[in-house]
């Protein structure tokens, strides 16, 4: 068999073998994510831990079983609720969650700066027009 016309495989392996590995920064970027998912998944965790009730046990479940920062972000409107109260501890931990959540999900809670083409008062909010009883939104 003539092999004059087949490629090398050795330079194509290589390159195969290097984008499995992924690059450091890549890598970095990974763990970086994961960490902050697990500081995340950690938070929640405290703040259902106290919760004794069918929903309290419900959220727990949800919570211990969210492998994904975006089962916690479904979670969080549940969770928030749950810490209801003015006491310090109850406001305390609503305010962890609350830097937990915009650590994993920086434009969560209206953070203009952040979006890139957006005005600095956040996105318009649709008023009702009561002669036509429809929506509608403000043009500038």
């Amino acid at each position: 068999m003539d092999t004059t016309t087949l490629p090398d495989p050795t330079p194509d392996a290589h390159l195969v073998a290097a984008a499995l590995a992924g690059l450091p920064g890549d890598r970095l970027a990974r763990m970086a994510a994961r960490r902050a998912f697990v500081d995340l998944k950690s938070t929640f965790m405290r703040a259902v831990e106290p919760l004794q009730d069918r929903k309290g046990q419900w959220l727990q479940e949800k919570v211990r079983l969210a492998t994904d920062p975006m089962d916690l972000w479904l979670l969080r409107g549940p969770v928030l609720a749950a810490q209801s109260g003015n006491a310090p501890e109850a406001l305390a931990l609503r305010a962890e969650l609350y830097r937990a959540i915009d650590s994993v999900f920086p434009q969560a809670f209206g953070s203009a700066h952040l979006m890139p083409g957006m005005p600095l008062g956040g996105l318009p909010v649709p008023r009702l027009d009561a002669a036509r009883n429809t929506r509608q939104m403000p043009l500038g």
